[in-house]
Order: C-alpha cells, then sequence, then structure tokens
C-alpha cells in the first residue's frame, strides 16, 4: 500500500508545481501587457452634462494624463464629483486603449424656489440643484417658465447636504413630487408660508387646501379619489379641501 501512495503524492507535487507556474506566467504576461505605452491615458472625455460645463468636470475630476489606464485609480476623483449639488451620479469607464470616460448624470429640476434672497432649483429628491456653496459649480440655467413654485420654503427644513428633510421639509418634497406627477402638465404653486395652512394652485384658478402636514399622504390620496371624479368640472371648482381628509369638501364657483 505504501509504494502505491508514493507515486500519488509525487503526481500532486507536480500537478500543482505546474499550475503555479503556469499561474505566474500568466501574471506576468498580463502585467507586461497592460505596461504597455499605448495604455497611458491620453484624452478624458465627459458625457451626460447639460446644466454643468464639461470643462469643469475635467478639472475637479483631475485625471493624471501619461498614467496607466488600468492601475490608475479613480476613487477620490469620483467623490470629489460626487459632491458637486448638480450631480447625482458619476461614472468612471477605461476606454481601451488610452481613454477615460466620465458618465455623469446631472438632477433634473422638478421646482424653482426663492429662499432669502437667492432662486433655487429643486430636484424631486428635495436637493437644491444650485446652493451658494464652495462645491457647488456654476450652472446652464434652463428654462423654468413652466416649473411648478415652491413658496415659503425655509432654510432649516434642509440638512447640511441642501436636502429637504425632517418633518416640514420631506411633506414639502412629498407634495411636490405627488402633485407635480398628477398635475403635469398643468401649472402647480404650493404655498408652504403657513405650515399649518398649506395651499396648492393649479393653473392659478384651482385651489387645494391641504391644511397641515398630517397626516399629508392620506390627503393626497383624497384630493387625488376627488379630482378623478370631478376633472371633467374642474373648471367649475373654486376649491377642494382635504385638510380633514376623512371628511373631504368641494366648492364650486
Amino acid at each position: 500500500m505504501r509504494s502505491k501512495n508514493k507515486p500519488r503524492k509525487r503526481r500532486r507535487k507536480e500537478n500543482t508545481a505546474v499550475i503555479f507556474l503556469f499561474a505566474l506566467v500568466i501574471i506576468t504576461l498580463v502585467s507586461l501587457v497592460i505596461a504597455l505605452p499605448a495604455f497611458k491615458i491620453s484624452e478624458v472625455e465627459i458625457t451626460g452634462t447639460r446644466l454643468l460645463n464639461p470643462e469643469s468636470i475635467k478639472k475637479i475630476a483631475s485625471v493624471p494624463i501619461g498614467d496607466n489606464l488600468f492601475l490608475t485609480s479613480f476613487g477620490k476623483a469620483k467623490d470629489r464629483i460626487k459632491k458637486i449639488p448638480a450631480v447625482k451620479e458619476v461614472k468612471f469607464r477605461r476606454m481601451i486603449p488610452d481613454r477615460v470616460r466620465i458618465e455623469v448624470i446631472e438632477r433634473v429640476e422638478s421646482a424653482v424656489s426663492v429662499i432669502g434672497e437667492q432662486s433655487v432649483l429643486i430636484d424631486s429628491d428635495g436637493v437644491i440643484i444650485n446652493p451658494q456653496t464652495k462645491e457647488a459649480e456654476p450652472i446652464e440655467i434652463p428654462d423654468i417658465s413652466n416649473l411648478p413654485v415652491l413658496i415659503g420654503l425655509r432654510r432649516e427644513w434642509f440638512d447640511e447636504k441642501g436636502k429637504l428633510s425632517g418633518k416640514f421639509g420631506e411633506s414639502a418634497a412629498k407634495l411636490l413630487v405627488e402633485f407635480k406627477n398628477y398635475m403635469s402638465p398643468k401649472r402647480l404653486e404650493i404655498d408652504l408660508s403657513d405650515v399649518n395652512s398649506i395651499v396648492l394652485f393649479v393653473d392659478d384658478t384651482l385651489k387645494v387646501k391641504i391644511g397641515s402636514v398630517d397626516k399629508i399622504d392620506g390627503k393626497i390620496n383624497v384630493f387625488e379619489t376627488i379630482f378623478k371624479r370631478l376633472k371633467d368640472q374642474k373648471n367649475d371648482i373654486e376649491y377642494i379641501d382635504v385638510r380633514v381628509p376623512d371628511f373631504p369638501a368641494v366648492k364650486f364657483k
């Protein structure tokens, strides 16, 4: 039995050595190919920008031209770009043999508001796209004539990242998303000046009384149910009152 086991152990050792040597050769060849001058970064291209200047993105990314395409890490560059408020997401792609593509996904403006003396654009997540911060980059102001208007927003409703948060901030964002989708392409104005008496205006004619932010989901659902039934008569409606969602009211002109 001993004489039979020895050849088997010897063959296992030989097989292991062959596999190790083969792997070492493959790794060496791959390393040599990667290190070829042809894979040195020579160009950076930016895609997906509409509000932001592509050259500004390049400058912030600071991708090292001349470095190896495969050995260069883009983690820190990605973090720097993601700090720009107008950027929602960013991806770096290695384009063989020598290009880097930075794919920027910008935030899309969903509403306009005035906070203090600044006119701001807000996206559907409740994030200010153009805040006055050191991380912010100048943006190309889009057409805002048909955007919903948020009146009465307060700075304290935003967190340190410029996003609506807390009880009132999250409710404001929810009202924006729900009514913007429901009323599109109607003109929408949300007045939050009095947090206990929130009012919406649709096309400057239809008034919706929301009241406080309490039970906001229920109020939105009740309004949608009523509006579906009366949408053909909407021009005859003076207001829809959902301040008490269990007992809504509709007043006709």
